[in-house]
């Protein structure tokens, strides 16, 4: 037997050398990166470093000098009435702002509801009417390193940020935006009338010129010197110690979530919301980097993800108001960001319940977002090769969103019946597979981006061709070879981009958008085919091609997505994709069809039919009672009993008329 000495001298070694041990805190690589370190299965390198080829070394914590933590936060106390000194001046720049506050009192809640929140509610109240000092104070006293990662940064490195920040005086912020950084250009064109003046400005503020006196008041537009340069916002060190100190968000300050609540809903949406959207990298959007970057983006992935935090089944009702408010400060006030993008995005994808169409703010949100994409230049590819991992995942996410952007406006003006806002075809689109395939710092989840940018260009197509034949459209006796035309290349993308796909979820998105599509032109052939209200007594072109369309959609939905267990997260587009193809179903029951459908295919729309509104019904499915697939649930019921209620008193006129 060993002695007890050697027993545990024994069992620590073989604890260290267990191939699935994880060791303490992050490797040096990932610190200097400041990025989250995750460990592969073999234990002995994580993830970045095997995929670069790196040494993996996790260095032990260096020892502390006693006190230095103290003497850091003694320096930094006497240095913030310096950083308060520059937050005043960006104040003064911006004497033009609008804060928006939301009422308690506009917020339909039930009593219970009211009771259980008094707190957030009082504090609502108050904010509603406070100060913008008290705010300033409610913002001082919150500690953001509550939202960090344990193991990205050591405490040392805590202590060299904290030294860093005191160097930041208001001389130094406009040293540390750099024009030619990729993410801060976000002027127009040279060639463009305003990127021309643009140009003459910059180089004006080069040259030594003595400012005319008469002019020496006027700080808006063109007259200031500063107008065309990033603000101090674009520099993310800057912008990190302004939204620390006065612009965190609501959401937080008012004590709705915790902060490690914040990080569980980050976690809720990168494990389920974010495998449809593939907008965000979990590398580089962690809950505090978020928060410091954006406190409008940061606010919306805790309101969004909120719906599905089983633990507080009520917060999404006040949380979604607090996005709400974050989007119509954004829209007014502000820097101009990706992440802006990125949060306006995650709101149209995500409807917000409301009670009529005209409430609706999804189309309106996917234009603000492509608008301020263009804006941002983020169609535009970078001169500059990245310098590091950090570096390149930035631009990956910029091209990253812009493809989104345009997957978004063109799925949402499908919907719409509208022209979309992304029509010309920049090298980004063009290209898109490039994009998503070269950098071995891609996201996982842009493999079948290329293939959804390529059908929507395809429908749009259609779309133009059969709207260029204006009022003839339907009555074109070339419809038939338009129709079958592209229907043949919406095949033939989905074959050529197959092997590119992975992943039952997203290979399931892509089918799906496949057979909408499908349904959307012959829909339209259909149309060509009848007249309103009259019956339909000729055998049809284009109704085998619908039935099996609207059939192919439901059946993925059912039997492809559906299993994935992801479809309670969904965006609210595949619950409209697949309602307008059981309404597109359940139309064809009308008594006026009853010439040219048979039993046996009415006997399998019904059975289909009640199975879907079981299951969008559903707890599985439906997080709350105000949750699209709920919705759409009790509308197609109320189609069903609809139709059917027609059956029992119009087939037999409707069969003497035939």
């Amino acid at each position: 037997m060993k002695p007890p000495e050697a027993a545990r001298r024994h069992a620590e070694k073989a604890a260290a050398t267990s191939s699935l041990a994880r060791r303490p805190g992050a490797c040096s690589r990932c610190k200097r990166l400041k990025m989250k370190c995750v460990f592969t299965n073999d234990g002995n390198s994580c993830s970045r470093c095997s995929v670069g080829g790196h040494e993996c070394l996790v260095e032990g914590r260096k020892p502390r000098t006693p006190g230095q933590r103290e003497f850091l936060l003694r320096q930094i106390r006497e240095k913030n009435e310096a950083i308060s000194d520059l937050l005043s001046q960006l104040h003064h720049t911006s004497a033009m702002s609008t804060p928006l506050s939301i009422s308690a009192s506009r917020m339909l809640l039930s009593s219970a509801e009211r009771e259980a929140n008094g707190e957030v509610l009082s504090w609502m109240d108050k904010r509603h009417t406070a100060t913008a000092r008290s705010s300033e104070k409610a913002c001082l006293s919150y500690d953001t390193s509550l939202l960090e990662d344990e193991d990205m940064l050591s405490d040392e490195e805590d202590d060299e940020d904290s030294a860093d920040e005191l160097q930041l005086m208001p001389s130094d912020a406009s040293q540390m935006a750099h024009l030619d950084d990729p993410r801060l250009i976000a002027l127009p064109d040279e060639g463009a009338p305003l990127g021309f003046i643009a140009n003459c400005a910059l180089k004006l503020n080069q040259a030594t010129v003595a400012p005319n006196p008469s002019f020496a008041g006027l700080q808006f537009g063109v007259a200031n010197h500063h107008y065309f340069q990033p603000s101090p916002y674009a520099d993310l060190n800057l912008r990190r110690i302004i939204v620390e100190r006065e612009m965190l968000p609501d959401i937080l300050v008012s004590g709705l979530i915790s902060p490690d609540e914040g990080r569980v809903l980050f976690d809720v949406f990168f494990e389920h919301i974010n495998p449809f959207l593939s907008l965000l990298d979990e590398a580089i959007h962690n809950a505090a980097s978020v928060l410091r970057r954006c406190p409008f983006l940061f606010t919306v992935v805790c309101a969004v993800s909120s719906r599905y935090y089983s633990q507080r089944p009520g917060l999404y009702k006040l949380a979604i108001h607090f996005a709400k408010a974050s989007a119509a400060s954004a829209s007014v006030d502000g820097w101009k960001c990706v992440e802006m993008c990125q949060a306006y995005l995650i709101l149209a994808a995500y409807g917000v319940p409301h009670r009529r169409f005209e409430e609706s703010r999804s189309w309106f949100y996917t234009g603000v977002a492509t608008r301020l994409a263009v804006e941002l230049n983020l169609n535009s590819i970078s001169a500059l090769r990245p310098s590091d991992e950090r570096h390149e995942r930035e631009l990956l996410n910029r091209y990253r969103t812009w493809m989104i952007c345009c997957i978004m406006d063109g799925s949402m003006s499908l919907e719409m019946g509208k022209p979309p806002i992304c029509r010309d075809e920049d090298e980004i689109l063009r290209n898109s597979t490039r994009w998503c395939s070269e950098s071995k710092f891609r996201h996982p989840l842009d493999a079948e981006l290329p293939t959804l940018i390529e059908l929507i260009r395809i429908i749009h197509r259609f779309n133009d061709s059969v709207g260029s034949l204006g009022p003839r459209a339907l009555q074109t006796r070339n419809l038939p070879s338009i129709i079958e035309a592209f229907q043949h290349e919406l095949r033939r993308a989905v074959d050529h981009y197959s092997t590119a796909m992975s992943g039952k979820l997203r290979v399931g998105m892509v089918a799906y958008f496949q057979q909408y599509c499908r349904l959307i032109i012959f829909s339209f052939g259909l149309r060509s085919e009848t007249t309103a209200d009259a019956p339909i007594t000729k055998p049809s072109m284009y109704l085998a091609s619908c039935i099996d369309a609207a059939f192919s959609l439901l059946r993925i939905w059912k039997d492809h997505l559906l299993l994935t267990g992801h479809m309670k997260y969904a965006p609210d587009f595949f619950f409209v994709g697949t309602g307008f193809a059981g309404a597109f179903l359940l139309k064809l029951l009308h008594p006026r069809f009853v010439a040219v459908l048979g039993d046996e295919e009415r006997l399998q729309i019904l059975t289909l039919e009640e199975t879907l509104i079981r299951i969008l019904a559903s707890d599985t499915i439906a997080a709350d009672d105000q949750h699209t697939p709920r919705l759409y649930a009790a509308f197609l019921d109320s189609f069903l009993k609809n139709v059917m209620s027609m059956w029992i008193t119009q087939p037999q006129s409707v069969q003497t008329q035939s």
